[in-house]
């Protein structure tokens, strides 16, 4: 049991990556891939332009079809870039904003192995950016599709920044990181509650294999953590209530905030 004091939110962003291992964004003039392969529907051909600059983290990149008439056109690119990713001990993050000169245009990335693309786990991200959980992998390439509606002849303009693959914080890092508590809180658990002080005084417990029963006296809320590998499928009873506030902490062990105070009756 911990004071929240301890607690450290270590989940990496689009705009504090923890361990960058990929920046799509940060190409030199000499190391730019190619953006190739569009593919259009409603018009024969579209030209793709692209303008790297590496010192704000930005690639802009226009898409214009081809027609004989000014009319909407329905396009996509495709573009595949190679990479050459080792496969690491913790999950993989994929995160990137956008931003476009049409309505209903859009830019997705996704990762790629040899023999599939994994679907992501999409995270809660700042307005304008995508950040996706990915597993563990030796990817060997990132897809960028743009889509979007144009009128022909008439460029559809994007601006993509921050184009990272991110890995999080391995088990052995947070284990030697001590006297800090670090949890894994993808919805921003930890704001739920918030204080300093001790942690809870026990009264008296019993655990066997699968549950453990403890009475607690909390002067101020505190980080309750179970030192079994972290499952969803595990709750947490506050004197007959389900505390929802459940996290990974420390590398990967059940833990719950429990924002309560006085007697507690507590069962796992």
């Amino acid at each position: 049991m911990y004071p929240l004091s301890r607690v450290v939110e270590i989940n990496p962003t689009p705009e504090q990556p923890y361990h960058v291992v990929f920046n799509l964004t940060a190409y030199a003039s000499s190391g730019q891939p190619k953006l190739t392969n569009i593919e259009t529907t409603g018009c024969s051909n579209a030209t793709l332009t692209y303008r790297w600059a590496a010192a704000s983290h930005e690639v802009d990149i226009g898409v214009t079809p081809s027609c004989a008439a000014p009319v909407r056109v329905v396009f996509s690119a495709l573009i595949r870039i190679p990479i050459q990713l080792s496969k690491p001990n913790t999950t993989m993050y994929l995160s990137y904003a956008y931003n476009t000169s049409q309505a209903g245009s859009n830019i997705t990335l996704y990762l790629n192995t040899p023999t599939r693309t994994p679907n992501p786990l999409p995270l809660t991200a700042p307005q304008e950016c995508v950040y996706d959980a990915y597993p563990a992998a030796a990817y060997t390439s990132l897809t960028m599709v743009l889509g979007g509606v144009a009128v022909a002849g008439r460029p559809v303009n994007y601006t993509l920044r921050d184009a990272y693959i991110l890995l999080g914080v391995n088990a052995q890092t947070l284990l030697t990181s001590a006297p800090s508590v670090y949890v894994w809180s993808p919805n921003g658990s930890t704001c739920a509650a918030t204080g300093d002080g001790m942690p809870p005084t026990m009264g008296g417990w019993s655990c066997s294999a699968l549950r453990c029963d403890a009475k607690l006296n909390a002067s101020t809320p505190f980080l309750l953590v179970w030192y079994t590998p972290y499952s969803s499928s595990y709750t947490l009873s506050v004197n007959g209530s389900t505390d929802t506030a459940h996290l990974e902490a420390i590398g990967g062990f059940n833990a719950w905030i429990v924002n309560r105070t006085g007697s507690l009756n507590i069962s796992g």
